[in-house]
């Protein structure tokens, strides 16, 4: 329910990740994406709402840009 849902500006580590719960997440969307993720990845993006936005420019830059113009 949206009640139980987390908080997209929740930050990762604030949310119990460490520095091995951020390799191993970066690793599973790397395998999930096929994108080339930085090791950095949850420290440069720190939740959801910011990794999502990264995601989205990577994976369609076009679509992303028009995005961002929008707003």
């Amino acid at each position: 329910t949206p009640a139980e849902a987390p908080n997209p500006r929740q930050g990762f580590f604030d949310a119990g990740m460490d520095s091995l719960l951020a390799i191993e997440f970066k690793n599973r969307l790397q395998a999930g994406t096929g994108l080339t993720l930085p090791a950095t990845l949850a420290f440069n993006h720190p939740n959801a709402e910011a990794l999502a936005a990264y995601l989205q420019r990577q994976l369609a830059p076009a679509v992303a840009e028009e995005s961002i113009a929008q707003t």
